[in-house]
């Protein structure tokens, strides 16, 4: 059940879907090559989660709209397992964790600018799960999975797909930079078992804006 939702989320939150969009179980199974009983069940769980929500009078399944209120919502749940994550990093991390981390950032330097976000979205999606990996904490590595999917389609695809961000824009690719500089000073702190810096990186990371 677990690898089939997390193939549901990648391909509902990979920005092929805008919000509000209906997830019809038939087209589903047949895009991913599931059989349908399972993709009903993943759907029916995700919904009791509130990651998709029942249009009206129940007959349908569609993508959360996501309102600044829900977006501050969930980015307090990942802030909080974020910075608890980053500070258990510090005791638990491995070297083998620590050179995953730096090779998933120079994959992210290379995305830098790039006119394919979706590259850029999966790899600091990525970076910030290794993160949590690296706290040994079980909860945390199954709860994130779907948060940070979450979050980084309404942070970062949802204004995308609306149109509302240039993705050329010196900003955007200025912010970009920045990300790494920050993800680069996160991995030496935890290298450095420094739980101090660690987690006011991390703070720094997870408060920072994209229209700052």
């Amino acid at each position: 059940m677990q690898a089939i939702e997390e193939k549901l989320l990648r391909y509902l939150f990979s920005g092929k879907f805008k919000p509000g969009s209906r997830v019809i179980e038939r087209d589903v199974s047949k895009i991913l090559g599931l059989s349908r009983i399972p993709v009903r069940e993943t759907i029916a769980h995700l919904t009791a989660k509130g990651i998709l929500v029942r249009g009206r009078k129940n007959f349908s399944v569609r993508i959360r709209e996501y309102n600044p209120t829900e977006i501050r919502h969930l980015k307090e749940l990942r802030n909080a397992i974020e910075i608890v994550a980053a500070q258990s990093a510090c005791t638990n991390r491995t070297t083998t964790q620590i050179r995953s981390m730096t090779r998933i950032c120079d994959r992210l330097e290379k995305e830098v600018g790039s006119e394919d976000s979706s590259k850029w979205i999966d790899l600091d999606r990525e970076f910030h799960s290794a993160i949590v990996k690296a706290s040994g904490n079980e909860r945390f590595i199954k709860d994130f999975r779907h948060i940070i999917m979450e979050d980084h389609f309404a942070l970062y695809l949802m204004p995308e797909i609306e149109g509302k961000r240039d993705r050329f824009s010196k900003r955007v690719i200025r912010n970009e930079k920045r990300v790494l500089r920050d993800h680069g000073a996160l991995i030496k702190a935890i290298e450095k078992r420094d739980v101090r810096r660690a987690v006011l990186i991390t703070r720094k990371e997870l408060t920072f804006n994209l229209d700052d």
